[in-house]
């Protein structure tokens, strides 16, 4: 998933489901750089367990500013 970080620091990126629960924090005390940067989540939660296909909110913090965007998993069966 592409994000846009306006000014390269420190970020938080975090994976909730819908009712807004933390699933996994990802890339934890990440420094990232001015610009697109490609985040990879391996579709797993905080204990390594594979994730129900759904709707899940990515979650970018950094510097002051906020960004969130939805992502769908769906696994072929």
């Amino acid at each position: 998933m592409p994000l846009r970080v306006t000014s390269p620091g420190p970020v938080r990126v975090t994976v909730h489901n819908r009712a807004g629960r933390l699933v996994r924090e990802v890339l934890p005390g990440a420094t990232l750089g001015a610009g697109a940067n490609l985040i990879r989540w391996d579709g797993r939660d905080g204990t390594g367990r594979a994730v129900e296909d759904g709707l899940y909110l990515v979650a970018v913090e950094s510097l002051g500013e906020r960004q969130v965007r939805t992502l769908a998993v769906v696994r072929g069966r």
